[in-house]
């Protein structure tokens, strides 16, 4: 059952795994962990992972990254103020 619901997620993100989307799913990130080991998955950022027949310039992941590099980058603007 967690397996299919795991294939499902990562189906409707383009064959990515985000740790949020799955734990909102209520299953553990022990569980995800031997999931993404056992189906061959590449960590490719934080709580990020890609199935191995993903190439990774997607846009969806760039879309979920957007809003913390603009939060980097504001950090950064009041530190050089």
């Amino acid at each position: 059952m967690k397996k299919e619901v795991l294939k499902k997620i990562a189906d409707d993100n383009n064959g990515y795994l985000f740790t949020a989307d799955v734990l909102c799913h209520d299953i553990s990130k022990t569980y995800m962990a031997n999931f993404v080991k056992e189906n061959g998955y590449e960590r490719v950022g934080h709580g990020i992972y890609a199935a191995p027949d993903v190439c990774q310039m997607n846009s969806i992941y760039y879309k979920k990254q957007i809003p913390r590099l603009f939060f980097q980058a504001k950090q950064l603007s009041i530190f050089m103020d």
